[in-house]
């Protein structure tokens, strides 16, 4: 899977996908950052990051057989999803205000906010199909506008 299709997963996740949590109480009296951090437990994107990052360390397990167990099992305890909620925190923290985080919330736990976590990753699947199918086309397109013209397409490797 390419980097940026990780990304851009990545960033889709935060503020889609599908979870329902207690919601975390304050530990450091900072409401906003307490309803932030709920946002993203409600919007599932930790565990995405965690389910990606299985995938990735499971596609670098095939690729180099010759790597113990232990050392991917190592490796991957290494990798801390909280410095990445920490992040993706301060990110809405700077474009979203305390009531708007908190009326994000209430839709997330509203019937139609529960429908569209449970729908996401089928719409976010079949659109990346979508995206692929019509990326193909359009390069085909290309192609046939550029022989047109009298020049070889080269293809990508």
């Amino acid at each position: 899977m390419p980097w940026r299709t990780v990304a851009f997963v990545l960033f889709i996740s935060t503020a889609t996908a599908w979870s329902q949590e207690a919601r975390p109480e304050p530990a450091s009296g900072d409401a906003k950052a307490a309803d932030i951090k709920h946002l993203l437990d409600l919007t599932g994107g930790v565990r995405v990051g965690e389910r990606l990052l299985d995938r990735l360390f499971e596609a670098q397990r095939r690729s180099m057989p010759e790597v113990p167990e232990g050392v991917w099992q190592e490796a991957r305890r290494a990798f801390e999803t909280s410095e990445l909620v920490e992040l993706i925190a301060a990110v809405w923290d700077r474009h979203f205000s305390q009531e708007e985080i908190r009326g994000l919330i209430e839709f997330y736990e509203s019937p139609l906010g529960t429908r569209l976590r449970e729908m996401q990753p089928v719409i976010l699947q079949e659109s990346l199909f979508a995206g692929e199918e019509w990326g193909r086309r359009a390069l085909e397109r290309l192609q046939e506008k550029l022989l047109q013209k009298g020049f070889q397409a080269r293809t990508q490797s």
